[in-house]
């Protein structure tokens, strides 16, 4: 779960005069990478404030999920999903190429499996 910043930091941020910084926080209990991406968005929100610029980051508002990549594995992709949607804060998915270009291009059978995890 190292998830590096790949777009603005905030000096950019600051740069380019914009409202606000976004960041995509991902969790995973069980990687030691974890760490190392919470301090970093935590230190870019210190940094943000600093310069009274928002950060557009949150874990208890209500939540979707991103759909990822099914090619490799569609069933192992449903049962993530599923387990996304356990989450109390969780309430949809954003799901995008793996409903567009799904294993076995049937776009129906992608579709319905993911509205009945819904």
């Amino acid at each position: 779960m190292d998830d590096r910043f790949t777009g603005y930091d905030v000096r950019g941020v600051l740069d380019a005069s914009l409202d606000g910084g976004k960041m995509l926080l991902c969790i995973d209990l069980d990687d030691p990478g974890t760490i190392r991406t919470v301090e970093a968005c935590s230190r870019a929100v210190d940094e943000l404030a600093g310069h009274q610029v928002i950060a557009m980051a949150a874990s208890t508002l209500p939540a979707l999920t991103l759909g990822g990549e099914v090619s490799e594995d569609p069933d192992a992709a449903l049962a993530g999903w599923a387990k996304a949607l356990a989450l109390p804060t969780v309430r949809g998915l954003v799901i995008g190429r793996s409903l567009l270009y799904p294993p076995g291009d049937d776009v129906a059978a992608a579709v319905d499996n993911a509205v009945g995890l819904l």
